[in-house]
């Protein structure tokens, strides 16, 4: 399997494995959606994209929604999600 940054996607799961490769240009685009999907694929047995796209659709939009009630940042742990 050959990491994303060859590849025409922004991240890259290797499901048996549990490792999610990310292309370098997703941390400019949508680093929080790319990686809640393909969390999504690592921890989710092989499903239909279509579901995992939807669980990266609400995760973010909860997210965003959260983060905005507090001045557009979410703490976990000791760092911050913008």
């Amino acid at each position: 399997m050959r990491p994303p940054d060859k590849e025409l996607c922004w991240g890259m799961c290797h499901y048996d494995e549990r490792t999610i490769y990310l292309h370098p240009k997703a941390m400019k685009n949508d680093l929080l959606g790319t990686i809640v999907h393909e969390v999504g694929h690592a921890t989710i047995p092989p499903t239909d994209e279509t579901h995992i796209r939807e669980l990266e659709r609400v995760t973010c939009a909860v997210t965003r929604w959260a983060a905005g009630l507090n001045n557009n940042q979410i703490t976990i742990g000791q760092h911050k999600v913008k």
